[in-house]
């Protein structure tokens, strides 16, 4: 979701993603709007069905909401938008932005996105307490 959304002419404005054309570049803004729309739904409508773990034995429904709470606070404002509002801010600026910001970026949008699956994974193997 967030790569799809990312490359739309009203964020990075990216016609190709890795070579190939992006999804606004094949399907139409709309389309891929809500593909991506699509897309984190399926995520959360996935992680909040038990019958989506592949394990002999069930995973308690309160480590599933648990991995839910998990992806939305990496996703919420503080999380995957806050990074890309200021990735949107930050290529309109008229100068060069700095290390930090740029690792901001990162830290907020690739890397809360990959500790919440860490997270999620941890949670669901865990014992009920």
């Amino acid at each position: 979701m967030s790569l799809i959304h990312n490359d739309l002419p009203c964020m990075d404005d990216n016609d190709f993603h890795h070579g190939k054309p992006s999804n606004h570049r094949i399907f139409d803004e709309p389309i891929t709007i809500l593909a991506g729309d699509a897309l984190l739904t399926l995520t959360f409508d996935h992680l909040a069905d038990p019958a989506s773990y592949l394990t002999d034995n069930p995973i308690p429904p309160a480590h599933i909401i648990y991995g839910v709470a998990e992806l939305s606070r990496s996703i919420k404002p503080k999380g995957l938008v806050a990074s890309q509002m200021v990735d949107i801010k930050s290529t309109r600026l008229a100068v060069p932005f700095g290390l930090d910001r740029l690792e901001f970026i990162h830290l907020h949008k690739t890397t809360f996105l990959l500790e919440a699956s860490a997270i999620i994974e941890a949670i669901c193997r865990q014992e009920l307490q």
